[in-house]
C-alpha cells in the first residue's frame, strides 16, 4: 500500500473516531460533568487527528502534483486556523486577552475545549474577565455584561472564579476574596484547574501586597499542582519568612513563571536577604499609666478602672486574653469589697431609696457583665472555653458572650430563613441568582466559623443545629427548582465537614448521600 493510501485510511479512521466517540464517557452517569468533559475531549482529540491527517495527506497530493512551498504554506495556515477552531484557547490566551477584546474572547471561549471542559460557561465568562482585566479601565458596562452571562446558569468554579475577579475590577476586595477563597469548596468535577489556579494566584497576590507572607505560604499547601506563578510566590514567601530557599532554586522559579519582568523587583527583593522585612508587627508596650494605678496598691475600684481605660485604649497590646480576665477579677474584687458596699449603703440612707444596697450590687453587676462582654466580642477574645466559680463575674461574662455569639449566628438564620421563603414565592421563570445566594452562604458559614473561633466547641454544637436547617434548605431549593448541582454540593459538603467534626453520624451519613447523588 503507498504512502497516500495509508494517510487515507488514517483519515477514514479519524472520521469514524468522530462519528462514534469511544464508550468510556458513558461510563456512570452519562450527564455527568466529567462524561460530557470526555466527550468534548474524545471529539476534539479525534478532529485534531482528522486535521493532521488530512494536512498530511493534502501535502503530498500537492508534493506529487509538483506543487511547491507556497501551496505547503497556505495548507499550513488552514490547518492552523482549523486547530484553533477546535481549540480556541490557543488564539484566546495568547492573542485575544492580551489585546482586552472582552466580548471576542467570551464567544469564541464558549465554543468550549481545554482548559474549560468541566465549566464551558464559567470558563467563557472566566476567560473575558481576563480581557477585562488587561485594558487601563475595567467599564461597569462590561463587567455588568459578564454578569449577565454568568447568571442563569449552573454556578461552578470557572464561573465563581470570574465574579470573585469581577468584584476586584470594582474595587470590592472583600467580596473577591471570599468568593475567590470559597472556589476551592467545588470538586475537580465542577472547577477546572485553570480556575483554581487563577483564584489561587490572586489570592497569593493578594497576600503579597499587604505583606502577609505566612498567608502566601499557607495559600499553596492544599489543592492541586499549583502553577508555576504559585510556585514562585510561595518560594519568595518561604525566603522572606526566614526558611531556607537557595538563590538559584529561586531563580529557576522566577525563569520558568510567566512575567518575568513584573516579578522582578520581587525576586530582588527575596535575594536581598530580606533585611527590611518584619514578618509581625511588633507588640505594642501597655499603657503606662494604667499599669502604675493598678499595681500601686490603690483601692480595687481604681485598678479597675485603670485597666479598663488601658485595655479599651490598647486593646492587642501584650496578652488581650489575659488583660481581659485581669480586668474581669478586678471588677469582681471591687464588687466585694466593703468599701462599696459601705458607699452604697450610705447613699440607700441618704436618699432613701426604695432598693436595698445588695440589690444595686447586682444590678451594677449584670450591668457590668454586659459591658465586659461587649468588650470581649467587640475585640473578638477567644474567650468562649474559659471557665469560672459558679456566680463569679468571671462566669457570667462568659456566659453572655457565647449568648452574644449565639445571637449572631441565630440572625444570620433568620435572615436567610426569610431570603428562601422570597425563593420559595417565585415561579420558576424566575433566574436563581445564584452568586447572589452564593454570597449569602458565604456570609453564614463566615459568621458561624467565627463565632465557633470564638466561642469554642460548646458553642459551635449549639449554634451549628440553627443554620444547618437553613443551608440544607438552600441547598435542596437550588437542586431540586433550578438544577444547582455544583451550589448544593458546596453547601453539602460544608455540612458535612460540620458533622463529621461534631460526631453526628446520622447528618453526616445524609450529607454524604446527597454527595454521592451527584456523581
Amino acid at each position: 500500500m503507498s504512502a497516500a493510501g495509508l494517510v487515507l485510511l488514517c483519515v477514514l479512521l479519524c472520521v469514524a473516531l468522530v462519528a462514534a466517540p469511544i464508550p468510556s464517557s458513558e461510563l456512570g452517569d452519562p450527564n455527568s460533568p466529567r462524561a460530557r468533559a470526555l466527550r468534548m475531549s474524545e471529539l476534539r482529540l479525534a478532529s485534531t487527528l482528522t486535521a493532521l491527517a488530512v494536512f498530511i495527506l493534502l501535502t503530498l497530493y500537492v508534493l506529487g502534483r509538483g506543487g511547491g512551498l507556497d501551496a505547503i504554506a497556505i495548507l499550513a495556515g488552514l490547518v492552523g486556523l482549523a486547530l484553533m477552531v477546535i481549540h480556541p484557547w490557543i488564539a484566546v490566551r495568547f492573542i485575544l486577552i492580551p489585546l482586552g477584546q472582552v466580548r471576542l474572547v467570551h464567544t469564541i471561549s464558549s465554543l468550549g475545549g481545554y482548559p474549560w471542559l468541566r465549566d464551558p460557561t464559567g470558563g467563557a465568562a472566566l476567560a473575558a474577565t481576563l480581557a477585562l482585566m488587561r485594558r487601563s479601565h475595567a467599564s461597569e458596562l462590561e463587567i455588568e455584561w459578564i454578569e449577565r452571562q454568568i447568571q442563569g446558569r449552573p454556578l461552578r468554579g470557572a464561573g465563581l472564579a470570574a465574579s470573585g475577579l469581577l468584584a476586584a475590577c470594582r474595587g470590592d476586595t472583600e467580596t473577591a476574596r471570599a468568593l475567590l477563597r470559597s472556589v476551592e469548596a467545588f470538586d475537580s468535577e465542577r472547577c477546572p484547574l485553570t480556575a483554581w489556579r487563577i483564584a489561587l494566584e490572586w489570592q497569593m497576590a493578594d497576600a503579597a501586597s499587604s505583606g502577609d507572607w505566612q498567608a502566601v505560604k499557607r495559600l499553596v499547601q492544599h489543592g492541586p499542582q499549583p502553577s508555576r506563578t504559585a510556585v514562585f510566590l510561595a518560594l519568595v514567601a518561604r525566603r522572606l519568612t526566614g526558611e531556607w530557599v537557595t538563590d538559584q532554586k529561586l531563580v529557576r522559579a522566577w525563569i520558568r513563571a510567566p512575567h518575568r519582568l513584573d516579578n522582578l523587583r520581587l525576586l530582588q527583593r527575596a535575594l536581598r536577604n530580606n533585611e527590611d522585612i518584619t514578618d509581625t508587627p511588633p507588640l505594642h508596650p501597655l499603657v503606662d499609666l494604667s499599669e502604675v494605678a493598678a499595681n500601686g496598691g490603690s483601692s480595687p475600684q481604681v485598678a479597675a478602672q485603670a485597666l479598663m481605660v488601658g485595655f479599651v485604649q490598647n486593646p492587642r497590646a501584650g496578652v488581650p486574653k489575659d488583660r481581659f480576665f485581669r480586668l474581669v477579677d478586678t471588677w469582681e474584687q471591687t464588687l466585694a469589697s466593703t468599701s462599696l458596699h459601705t458607699h452604697l449603703s450610705r447613699r440607700v440612707l441618704a436618699l432613701q431609696a426604695n432598693h436595698s444596697a445588695e440589690e444595686l450590687l447586682e444590678q451594677l453587676r449584670e450591668q457590668l457583665s454586659d459591658d465586659l462582654a461587649a468588650l470581649a466580642r467587640a475585640h473578638d477574645l477567644a474567650i468562649g472555653e474559659a471557665t469560672g466559680s459558679s456566680g463569679s463575674l468571671r462566669e457570667l461574662c462568659v456566659r453572655k458572650f457565647r449568648e452574644l455569639l449565639l445571637l449572631e449566628v441565630e440572625s444570620t438564620a433568620t435572615a436567610l430563613a426569610s431570603r428562601l421563603q422570597k425563593l420559595e414565592a417565585q415561579d420558576f421563570a424566575h433566574n436563581f441568582e445564584v452568586v447572589t445566594h452564593w454570597r449569602s452562604f458565604l456570609a453564614a458559614r463566615e459568621i458561624y466559623e467565627h463565632a465557633a473561633k470564638l466561642g469554642g466547641e460548646s458553642l459551635r454544637r449549639m449554634a451549628f443545629p440553627k443554620l444547618e436547617k437553613q443551608l440544607n434548605r438552600l441547598a435542596l431549593l437550588a437542586l431540586s427548582r433550578f438544577d444547582e448541582r455544583g451550589f448544593a454540593d458546596g453547601i453539602f459538603r460544608f455540612l458535612l465537614w460540620e458533622a463529621e467534626a461534631q460526631h453526628n453520624e446520622v447528618s453526616a451519613a445524609a450529607y454524604r448521600h446527597n454527595l454521592a447523588a451527584g456523581f
